[in-house]
């Protein structure tokens, strides 16, 4: 699995349980960046568009966040 690094685009993943951290009200899917590199057992650090942050998981087994270039362009809302 490849490890996120800070810059890298990020959106909620299949795991995410943080109600509207990201600004997805209304079913929007918004966009953040990591900022620090994983910080505890898989644990990483995001900006979200919003400016609001806080740190999500992204390990083998819980993915909080992945990477936008997995997903279409048009899936996202900046």
């Amino acid at each position: 699995m490849k490890k996120l690094k800070i810059g890298d685009k990020v959106v909620r993943g299949p795991s995410w349980m943080w109600e509207e951290q990201d600004c997805g009200k209304f079913g929007r899917r918004c966009s953040g960046e990591v900022i620090e590199g994983e910080n505890r057992d898989g644990w990483y650090s995001v900006k979200w568009s919003t400016g609001y942050v806080n740190s999500y998981r992204y390990t083998k087994e819980e993915k909080d966040i992945e990477i936008i270039e997995m997903l279409k362009q048009e899936e996202l809302e900046f």
